[in-house]
């Protein structure tokens, strides 16, 4: 009985170990906007195969299809369906500042393979400009910093003080 106890309170504290370092795993990615990034695509992308995995479930596991064509074509329409709103839902749940816009290409050219790719590829960029700054130094000693909207900007030309 006191073996089986000792078990328990090893298992116990294993749990409370594993849990601490998952809480210090969300809090680094919390403190760091690229890994936030990556864990948003991530999660993106379970998204999107997971909606793979149900179209197949329902496709495969419905007697409907078996006994007739329409049924299979019907089931089929209506597992896909959500497939096909794949990226404006990664889109909408992204919060991505040009949600609409990406669901406009899907409506209009999801139907093509590259309209559906092109539409995930774009709910899946960076949705948020980062901001670049760019340290000169004007004299010896003196340094000014330039803020720009985005990193394809280049610095303005320094000015000569004559």
């Amino acid at each position: 009985m006191d073996e089986l106890m000792a078990r328990l309170d090893r298992v116990e504290l294993l749990e409370a170990e594993q849990a601490q370092r998952v809480r210090e795993y969300d809090a680094q990615i919390e403190a760091d906007p690229a890994a936030r990034e990556v864990r948003s695509v991530q999660r993106s992308i379970k998204f999107v195969l997971l909606i793979v995995a149900l179209a197949a479930i329902v496709v495969f596991s419905s007697r409907l299809w078996l006994t007739s064509w329409v049924g299979f074509w019907i089931g089929l329409y209506l597992a896909l369906l959500p497939l096909y709103f794949a990226p404006s839902g990664v889109a909408f749940g992204r919060q991505h500042p040009q949600r609409w816009a990406i669901l406009a290409l899907n409506i209009t050219a999801g139907w093509t393979l590259v309209g559906w790719v092109g539409a995930l590829v774009w709910s899946l960029i960076v949705s948020e400009r980062r901001k670049t700054i760019v340290v000169r130094e004007v004299e010896p000693g003196r340094f000014v910093e330039i803020k720009l909207s985005g990193a394809s900007q280049k610095p303005p030309p320094l000015q000569s003080s004559t």
